[in-house]
């Protein structure tokens, strides 16, 4: 098949006029061009949804392997190729399940036996928040951000986590994002009430994102933070800014002053709410 775009995204930049070949399901080749069996405005890779609880019936946390099917198969419909199994704070019991049932997931998609949007690894939003930032978090379920505590969430699948969010303002959290970035999993604050100087020591034990950005978070700058307030330069690598919103009862105000920088080569990603 032959797909003309009046728009491709390739490797980041933008081409006009191309056509992409495709053969048993593979791009073969994207060349100039303007003829093709089909022709589209707008054509892009497939899209990753690093923070996504579930939809069409199928909540991530309350594993079903009918209605999985079902999730994934309507996600790869509107384009979303990979995505992050997203659960939130929960009872430990009941987490441990969700994720040996997303290691299952992604063990069955190696095989090729579950179609739909691939799972590419487990995403953790809590139990390692700040309480009076739960937002619609159940505070039973906080824990203190521990080693121990994230063992015993995780079992034996400690390999398929590539995210957390925490607030580092809570004791233990500099500890524990150390220790996981260690592992390779991405530390992410969110559900915070940290000030600028708590973020600004953060990024140094390991903290490389923000999720619900200036949602359940601390959005009243005192006066010390706006002081204080200079670009995070220390920030290494990439900085994913997760589910922007713009709609809580703070000061829009303080976005104003909002500047994220970052070097020449590194990227910020910014994702905006997703089905879940």
């Amino acid at each position: 098949m032959k797909i003309h775009a009046q728009k491709t995204l390739v490797e980041g930049k933008w081409l006009q006029d191309c056509v992409v070949t495709v053969e048993d399901g593979v791009i073969v080749s994207i060349q100039p061009g303007n003829q093709g069996d089909v022709s589209v405005p707008i054509l892009t890779p497939g899209l990753f949804d690093k923070h996504h609880h579930g939809g069409v019936g199928f909540d991530a946390t309350s594993p079903d392997k009918a209605l999985c099917e079902v999730w994934l198969k309507m996600l790869l419909s509107h384009g979303v190729t990979n995505i992050l199994y997203t659960l939130g704070t929960g009872p430990i019991e009941k987490t441990r399940k969700a994720v040996a049932f997303a290691a299952w997931i992604m063990a069955e998609q190696a095989e090729g036996r579950l179609p739909g949007a691939r799972v590419m690894g487990v995403h953790l939003e809590g139990p390692f928040i700040n309480p009076i930032r739960k937002g619609a978090m159940n505070d039973a379920y906080i824990l203190p951000p521990t080693m121990e505590n994230y063992q015993a969430l995780v079992g034996e699948h400690g390999d398929i986590i590539r995210a957390i969010t925490m607030a580092p303002e809570m004791p233990g959290a500099f500890e524990l994002a150390e220790q996981l970035s260690a592992l390779g999993v991405k530390v992410q604050a969110g559900h915070t009430d940290a000030t600028y100087a708590c973020m600004a020591e953060a990024v140094k034990h390991g903290f490389a994102g923000l999720t619900r950005f200036v949602d359940v978070m601390r959005t009243e700058p005192t006066i010390q933070d706006k002081a204080d307030a200079k670009p995070l330069s220390n920030v290494k690598g990439a900085i994913a800014v997760e589910n922007v919103s713009f709609a809580y009862d703070g000061d829009l105000d303080v976005l104003h002053d909002v500047s994220l920088q970052v070097a020449p080569g590194e990227t910020i990603a910014i994702v905006g709410p997703s089905g879940g």
